[in-house]
């Protein structure tokens, strides 16, 4: 498996530096399977803005990971897609300094293997990355006020 490099993660072929990769658009929504990668795409980049230290990381990669193993086993960068959300976990493990033998008891430790306990986990953390007022959508649409 290779390790997640927030910096390599987030670069897209053709960008150079991490201030071109923000001008670029995610990959395209013109078809279902790109999904996933757009999910990735995503996961990483704020990966890459929150840090692998910060306490929301392993929550971003948690669900990113979580999105790849559960849907559309079909796809054609599937391995890819789930060794990049993997990574993305082993590096919040490691901004953590947990030894690699470790990292699964710390994923269990932390409720990450439960749905239940890391999404609910996930919405707050958003909301404190976010705020009340920054939201781009209004939250009582999603039954969220």
């Amino acid at each position: 498996m290779r390790v997640f490099d927030p910096a390599a993660a987030v670069l897209l072929p053709g960008e150079e530096t991490l201030d071109e990769a923000e001008k670029t658009p995610p990959p395209s929504r013109s078809s279902p399977s790109c999904v996933r990668p757009t999910l990735c795409w995503t996961a990483a980049r704020f990966l890459h803005k929150l840090g692998e230290k910060d306490e929301a990381s392993p929550l971003v990669a948690t669900h990113a990971h979580f999105v790849v193993e559960t849907r559309g086993k079909d796809h054609p960068e599937d391995e890819e897609l789930r060794q990049q959300s993997a990574g993305m976990l082993v590096a919040c493990a490691a901004g953590r300094r947990i030894e690699p033998d470790k990292a699964l008891e710390w994923f269990k430790s932390e409720g990450l293997d439960d749905p239940d306990r890391f999404l609910p986990a996930l919405e707050k953390a958003l909301e404190q990355v976010v705020g009340d007022n920054e939201w781009v959508f209004d939250r009582s649409v999603v039954g969220k006020a």
